[in-house]
C-alpha cells in the first residue's frame, strides 16, 4: 500500500539512553485480528517493535477522529506478508519522541474483510479513563463497518491525479479489479470508467504483482509521486488475498498503471497494464497504452531511454521495470540477495558505469535493499533507494526483483538489508557496495566491518524514528 511517511534523517543520542525500553507488540498472533497488547504506555525514547506473526497485516497510523483512514505523513509499515510455515517474522519499529499525546494505528488490510472495521487497531499512550481511550477508538473503528462514509482503509495517493482517503459520498461506486486471476498476467477488467469519489479496489489473486502508476508516454516507468502498491505476494495455499484501493478525486483525465514485476518476465512488456477513464476512441485508449507497453520491450532499458526514470539526488534512478529481458542489454549487473538462505549479497561489491542497470533478485527469506552511507551503514539514507521487504516462500517458483540505473559512477554507494526480525541483518554483515575501491578507506571490507551504531531515524512530524 501507499506509505505517506516523510522521512527526515536526524540522529539523536537520546534514544540510546539506558532508560529507554524496548516494547514488543505482536500483530496477528495465532492468526487473530489483533495487536497484543492493544494499548501500551511508553515514554519518549522508548522503542516499539511490531512483530508480524501471521497473514498479511500492516501497522498504519490514523487518528481518533478517522480510525480507518491513513494519517497524512503518518507511520506506515506497508503490508507484511508472513508465510504459513515462516521460521522468522518481519518486524517494524518506531521510537517515540513525544509522549505527550496518544497515537492511533490500524491494519489497512481489507481483502477478506476490513480488518480495521473488525477491530484490529492499536493505540499508544491512550488514557483508559479519557474520551480518547483505546476502547472508544476500537468502537469507533468497528462502527465504520455500517457507515456509508467508511474509509477504504487503503491509501490516499500523493499524486494530484489520484486519491482521497475516503469515499465521502453515498453515491460513490466501488470497482473491483482482479490482478493475476487464474495465474494470468492481466488486470480484469483492463479499463474502467469512474467518476470523482469512486473507489477502485484491486484484489491480488496470484503470484507477486503490483499496481504501479505510470503515464501514457512511459507505460513501464513508475510515475514520480504516483500510486504504487508495492509487490503483493500470494501463495497457492493462501485463504485470503491482499487488496489495495484508492479513491478517485479527479475524473477529468485518464490514469495509467502497470505491474512492475520483472523476475521471470517483464510483466508490463507482456501487456499487464490497466487504465482508468481511457477513452476507447481517443489516441490514449487502453489498447494504445497496452500496445505501447508491449512495444517498449524492443527499446533500450539503459539510462537515458524513453523509459528511464528521472535522476534522484542519491545518484540513482529507481527502475523496477528495468526488465528481465534486459539480460540481453549491455550493462546489466545481477546481484543475488540471500542466496542459499545466507545473509549475503552476491557479489558483495560491483563496479558499474553510468547507465548500467543493477538488478537484485531476492532468493530467500525476507530481505531488503536499502541505501545507507559509509558513515552510517545501518541507517536508511534520506531520499535513498529502498526496495522494501521482499518475502520469498520456500516453495516459490519465481522470485521478486528490484532494479535501479546508475546515473553517477564517480563515487561509491552503499546498501544494507534492514530486516531485524530474527537478527539485525545489517549488523550481521548483510551489506552491499557499488563502485567501492578495494584500495581506499571506503572499501567494501571497511564498510562491512563498521559497527551498525545508531540505526534509528526520525520519522515525520509525529516524532518517530524507524529502524
Amino acid at each position: 500500500m501507499l506509505s505517506l511517511v516523510r522521512v527526515t534523517l536526524a540522529l539523536s543520542l537520546a534514544v540510546l539512553s539506558a532508560n529507554a525500553e524496548n516494547l514488543l507488540v505482536t500483530v496477528g498472533a495465532g492468526n487473530s485480528l489483533a495487536f497484543s497488547p492493544s494499548n501500551i504506555t511508553a515514554a519518549a525514547g522508548d522503542v516499539i517493535n511490531f512483530q508480524f506473526q501471521s497473514k498479511n497485516h500492516s501497522v498504519t497510523q490514523s487518528s481518533f477522529a478517522s480510525p480507518c483512514t491513513p494519517l497524512a505523513n503518518g507511520v506506515d509499515s506497508g503490508f507484511q506478508a508472513v508465510p504459513v510455515n515462516a521460521t522468522a517474522f518481519p518486524q517494524f519499529s518506531i521510537v517515540l519522541k513525544n509522549a505527550s499525546r496518544p497515537l492511533f494505528f490500524f491494519s489497512a488490510q481489507d481483502a477478506a474483510a476490513s480488518e480495521c472495521n473488525k477491530g484490529m487497531v492499536f493505540s499508544l499512550n491512550a488514557d483508559a479513563d479519557s474520551a480518547n481511550s483505546f476502547d472508544a477508538f476500537q468502537k469507533a473503528a468497528e462502527a465504520l463497518a455500517t457507515s456509508t462514509s467508511a474509509s477504504t482503509g487503503k491509501a490516499a495517493s500523493p499524486s494530484s491525479a489520484s486519491s482521497s482517503a475516503s469515499t465521502g459520498s453515498t453515491a460513490a461506486t466501488t470497482f473491483l479489479v482482479d490482478i493475476g486471476a487464474g495465474g494470468s498476467l492481466k488486470f480484469n477488467p483492463p479499463n474502467i470508467t469512474a467518476k470523482a469519489g469512486d473507489v477502485v479496489q484491486f484484489l491480488f489473486e496470484s503470484k507477486n504483482h503490483s499496481i504501479t502508476q505510470s503515464s501514457f508516454a512511459s507505460p513501464c516507468t513508475p510515475l514520480a509521486g504516483g500510486i504504487d502498491s508495492g509487490f503483493q505476494p500470494v501463495s497457492e495455499t493462501d485463504t485470503e488475498v491482499p487488496a489495495f484501493s484508492f479513491t478517485l478525486s479527479n475524473a477529468n483525465k485518464p490514469l495509467f498503471f502497470f505491474s512492475k514485476q520483472t523476475a521471470v518476465v517483464n510483466e508490463c512488456q507482456q501487456g499487464m497494464v490497466f487504465s482508468v477513464n481511457a477513452d476507447p476512441n481517443s489516441a490514449e485508449s487502453f489498447a494504445a497504452f497496452q500496445a505501447a507497453a508491449m512495444a517498449s520491450s524492443g527499446s533500450s532499458a539503459s539510462a537515458g531511454s524513453a523509459n528511464s526514470a528521472s535522476p534522484s539526488a542519491s545518484g540513482l534512478t529507481a527502475a523496477p521495470a528495468a526488465s528481465s529481458t534486459a539480460a540481453a542489454v549491455p550493462g546489466l549487473v545481477s546481484v543475488g540477495v540471500g542466496e542459499g538462505g545466507s545473509l549475503t549479497f552476491s557479489p558483495s561489491n560491483v563496479i558499474a558505469k553510468a547507465g548500467d542497470t543493477v538488478q537484485f533478485q531476492f532468493l530467500s527469506k525476507n530481505h531488503s535493499v536499502t541505501q545507507s552511507s559509509f558513515a552510517s551503514p545501518c541507517t536508511p539514507l534520506v531520499g535513498g533507494i529502498d526496495s522494501g521487504f521482499q518475502p520469498v516462500l520456500e516453495t516459490a517458483n519465481q522470485v521478486p526483483a528490484f532494479s535501479f540505473t546508475v546515473n553517477d559512477a564517480s563515487k561509491p554507494l552503499f546498501f544494507f538489508s534492514k530486516q531485524t526480525a530474527a537478527v539485525n541483518e545489517c549488523q550481521k554483515g548483510m551489506v552491499f557496495s557499488l563502485n567501492a575501491d578495494a584500495n581506499s578507506n571506503e572499501s567494501f571490507e571497511a564498510f562491512q566491518r563498521r559497527e551498525g551504531g545508531c540505526i534509528l531515524v526520525i520519522l515525520g512530524s509525529w516524532g518517530f524514528r524507524h529502524t
